[in-house]
């Protein structure tokens, strides 16, 4: 080709870089493609084989090793501190549960009570009295010509002896041992309704039928006591001799149902009907009874002992 318009000072640098391209283009048809073990489906441009086979160069910055990090500790938690409790209650330890201590039967505490004339004893459910009837005391109402004997010598001066003397009597009470409550009156007999500790019967407040003693209180003897018609001494009130004894607000004795006879005084007080119920006693507590128990009164105004009758079941009496 004819150059006659290009400067022969060009015409080098020209030549150059003809030269440089024909270079390029050599070495381009010279490199081979990369063999892969795969077979291509058809053979790329000679260009796109050589820029394949480079392996890529990563942009990612590269990654330093780095130590291996621990294991993570677990992270200490907060121990509570445990409150202090109470030590439990120590366990009871069982124990036997005790027997009842079996109350002994309310006569029975007091057969010990009983002297002179009187014998107790107990059958079954019942307790027996015997007793031969004669006083342990002396008495205008004994012979003359008896030891025992003595002239009247008490307060009343409309005194009046009967004309019967002591006579040894065979007297057999029987009253429950365990008494109990009536369900309905029962009248008191005439004759014996109870006993003294001494063995001397107590009758009611009548000297006969429907009879007051209004008449027969001034044969009794400085004891209060005196001998019916067969020579049977017995007590229609407060028997003095016992109760200089024993006291005056001591037990005296025991009606026919069972329950205890006492004096006329309780807890220091002199007691008169009006304080008692219509059988002539309450209920309370006494020093042979501490659970308590119902028991009558002596008083010295009327009915005495008894009133209405009997306040429990009575027993019997019978003389031999």
């Amino acid at each position: 080709m004819t150059l006659p318009h290009i400067r022969p000072v060009l015409l080098p640098a020209v030549i150059a870089c003809s030269i440089i391209a024909l270079a390029i283009t050599a070495c381009s048809q010279s490199i081979a493609p990369a063999t892969t073990h795969s077979t291509p489906s058809s053979a790329p441009p000679a260009g796109a084989a050589a820029i394949a086979s480079v392996p890529p160069t990563s942009t990612a910055p590269a990654t330093v090793p780095s130590s291996p990090t621990p294991p993570a500790q677990p992270t200490p938690t907060a121990t509570a501190t445990p409150r202090p409790t109470a030590a439990p209650a120590p366990t009871p330890i069982p124990t036997a549960t005790p027997i009842p201590t079996p109350t002994p039967s309310p006569l029975a505490t007091v057969l010990g009570k009983f002297s002179g004339a009187a014998r107790a004893t107990v059958e079954g459910a019942t307790l027996i009295i015997t007793s031969s009837g004669i006083p342990d005391h002396s008495s205008p109402y004994f012979p003359r010509t008896d030891s025992r004997y003595t002239p009247y010598a008490g307060p009343n001066t409309a005194y009046r002896q009967n004309p019967n003397t002591v006579q040894t009597q065979t007297l057999v009470f029987r009253l429950p041992l365990v008494p109990q409550p009536a369900a309905a009156l029962s009248a008191t007999p005439l004759g014996p309704i109870g006993v003294c500790i001494n063995g001397i019967p107590f009758y009611n407040q009548y000297a006969g039928p429907s009879q007051p003693l209004t008449n027969e209180i001034n044969s009794f003897d400085q004891y209060n006591g005196h001998p019916q018609m067969s020579g049977q001494y017995h007590y229609h009130v407060e028997p003095l001799s016992v109760t200089a004894m024993h006291g005056r607000g001591a037990l005296l004795g025991f009606l026919l149902d069972g329950y205890p006879v006492y004096g006329p005084q309780e807890n220091g007080r002199i007691l008169t009907s009006a304080d008692l119920d219509q059988f002539h006693g309450h209920t309370h507590t006494t020093s042979e009874y501490p659970q308590g128990t119902y028991h009558y009164h002596f008083t010295a105004d009327a009915p005495y002992l008894n009133g209405a009758g009997f306040y429990g079941v009575p027993g019997s009496f019978s003389p031999r």
